[in-house]
Protein backbone atom coordinates (compact mmCIF):
# COMPACT_ATOMS: atom_id res chain seq x y z
CA UNK A 1 0.00 0.00 0.00
CA UNK A 2 2.35 2.52 0.42
CA UNK A 3 4.21 1.90 -2.69
CA UNK A 4 1.21 2.41 -4.58
CA UNK A 5 0.94 6.16 -1.91
CA UNK A 6 3.90 7.20 -2.92
CA UNK A 7 3.57 6.45 -6.91
CA UNK A 8 0.43 8.57 -6.96
CA UNK A 9 2.04 11.33 -5.24
CA UNK A 10 4.98 11.19 -7.66
CA UNK A 11 1.81 11.38 -11.04
CA UNK A 12 0.56 14.30 -8.45
CA UNK A 13 3.72 15.99 -7.88
CA UNK A 14 4.77 16.07 -12.01
CA UNK A 15 1.18 17.68 -12.45
CA UNK A 16 1.65 20.26 -9.88
CA UNK A 17 5.00 20.75 -10.84
CA UNK A 18 3.90 21.62 -14.26
CA UNK A 19 1.97 24.64 -13.03
CA UNK A 20 5.19 27.04 -12.60
CA UNK A 21 5.57 26.56 -16.52
CA UNK A 22 2.40 27.47 -17.79
CA UNK A 23 2.00 30.34 -15.50
CA UNK A 24 5.78 31.74 -16.67
CA UNK A 25 6.38 31.82 -13.65
CA UNK A 26 10.09 30.72 -14.20
CA UNK A 27 13.65 32.73 -13.57
CA UNK A 28 15.78 31.10 -15.81
CA UNK A 29 15.43 27.99 -18.56
CA UNK A 30 17.72 24.89 -17.02
CA UNK A 31 19.13 22.77 -19.87
CA UNK A 32 21.27 19.66 -19.34
CA UNK A 33 24.15 19.79 -21.92
CA UNK A 34 25.96 16.91 -23.09
CA UNK A 35 29.47 17.35 -24.72
CA UNK A 36 31.28 15.15 -26.75
CA UNK A 37 34.78 14.87 -27.81
CA UNK A 38 36.09 14.13 -30.67
CA UNK A 39 39.67 12.87 -29.77
CA UNK A 40 40.50 9.83 -27.27
CA UNK A 41 39.56 11.61 -23.47
CA UNK A 42 37.57 14.84 -22.62
CA UNK A 43 39.78 17.80 -23.57
CA UNK A 44 41.33 16.41 -26.72
CA UNK A 45 40.05 16.92 -29.94
CA UNK A 46 36.88 19.21 -30.99
CA UNK A 47 34.00 19.07 -28.65
CA UNK A 48 30.27 19.46 -29.57
CA UNK A 49 27.49 20.10 -27.26
CA UNK A 50 23.93 19.07 -27.08
CA UNK A 51 21.25 20.26 -24.98
CA UNK A 52 17.99 19.39 -23.87
CA UNK A 53 15.50 21.42 -21.63
CA UNK A 54 14.16 20.11 -18.57
CA UNK A 55 10.71 20.29 -17.78
CA UNK A 56 8.81 20.79 -15.51
CA UNK A 57 11.41 23.29 -14.63
CA UNK A 58 13.15 23.10 -12.14
CA UNK A 59 13.04 25.98 -8.87
CA UNK A 60 16.41 27.55 -9.03
CA UNK A 61 17.88 28.18 -5.32
CA UNK A 62 20.65 30.89 -4.81
CA UNK A 63 22.51 30.57 -1.73
CA UNK A 64 25.14 32.59 -2.50
CA UNK A 65 24.04 34.93 -0.41
CA UNK A 66 23.30 33.08 2.50
CA UNK A 67 25.71 33.51 5.35
CA UNK A 68 24.50 31.04 7.94
CA UNK A 69 24.83 28.26 4.47
CA UNK A 70 28.12 29.17 3.06
CA UNK A 71 30.15 29.43 6.88
CA UNK A 72 29.90 25.60 6.59
CA UNK A 73 31.88 25.23 2.98
CA UNK A 74 29.90 23.06 1.15
CA UNK A 75 28.37 25.76 -0.75
CA UNK A 76 30.18 27.99 -2.58
CA UNK A 77 29.97 31.49 -4.42
CA UNK A 78 27.60 30.93 -7.43
CA UNK A 79 26.44 28.31 -6.54
CA UNK A 80 22.77 27.10 -6.85
CA UNK A 81 20.28 24.31 -6.01
CA UNK A 82 17.87 23.05 -8.76
CA UNK A 83 14.44 22.31 -6.57
CA UNK A 84 11.79 20.14 -7.49
CA UNK A 85 13.13 17.80 -10.59
CA UNK A 86 10.31 15.79 -10.95
CA UNK A 87 10.98 11.83 -10.49
CA UNK A 88 8.20 11.45 -13.57
CA UNK A 89 10.76 12.92 -16.43
CA UNK A 90 13.24 11.69 -14.72
CA UNK A 91 13.25 8.03 -12.44
CA UNK A 92 16.84 7.20 -12.50
CA UNK A 93 19.56 9.63 -10.59
CA UNK A 94 21.85 8.31 -13.44
CA UNK A 95 19.42 10.44 -15.90
CA UNK A 96 20.43 14.29 -13.93
CA UNK A 97 23.89 13.27 -11.81
CA UNK A 98 26.08 14.41 -14.52
CA UNK A 99 27.92 11.27 -14.73
CA UNK A 100 28.79 9.45 -18.04
CA UNK A 101 30.07 6.05 -18.74
CA UNK A 102 32.37 7.74 -21.64
CA UNK A 103 35.47 9.13 -21.52
CA UNK A 104 34.56 11.26 -23.98
CA UNK A 105 31.39 12.92 -22.65
CA UNK A 106 30.71 15.37 -19.94
CA UNK A 107 27.47 16.55 -19.09
CA UNK A 108 26.42 19.62 -17.53
CA UNK A 109 24.02 21.75 -16.73
CA UNK A 110 22.90 25.25 -18.17
CA UNK A 111 21.16 27.72 -16.47
CA UNK A 112 21.02 31.27 -17.79
CA UNK A 113 23.77 31.17 -19.52
CA UNK A 114 26.10 29.65 -17.55
CA UNK A 115 27.54 25.93 -17.51
CA UNK A 116 27.68 24.36 -13.86
CA UNK A 117 28.78 21.08 -12.85
CA UNK A 118 26.46 18.84 -9.96
CA UNK A 119 28.20 18.67 -6.48
CA UNK A 120 25.20 16.81 -5.04
CA UNK A 121 22.03 14.84 -5.89
CA UNK A 122 19.46 14.20 -3.32
CA UNK A 123 16.31 11.95 -3.50
CA UNK A 124 12.66 13.07 -2.04
CA UNK A 125 9.68 11.06 -2.67
CA UNK A 126 9.09 12.51 -5.75
CA UNK A 127 11.24 14.80 -6.86
CA UNK A 128 15.32 15.77 -7.16
CA UNK A 129 17.48 18.18 -6.00
CA UNK A 130 20.44 19.00 -7.11
CA UNK A 131 23.73 21.09 -5.66
CA UNK A 132 25.11 22.82 -8.89
CA UNK A 133 28.79 24.92 -8.96
CA UNK A 134 29.52 27.55 -12.24
CA UNK A 135 32.29 26.39 -14.13
CA UNK A 136 35.30 28.94 -14.25
CA UNK A 137 35.86 27.66 -18.03
CA UNK A 138 32.44 29.32 -19.29
CA UNK A 139 33.78 27.62 -23.05
CA UNK A 140 30.53 26.72 -25.39
CA UNK A 141 30.89 24.64 -28.09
Amino acid sequence: MTTDFIEDLKDIAHEALEVRDELGAIKDEVHYVTREWSGERVGDGSAYDSKARILPSPWIVDLSQNIRVTEGGAIKQGDLILKQISQDSYPNEKDIDGSSDSELIEKFYSVGEFLYRVINVRKRYATWDIHIRRLKDQTRY
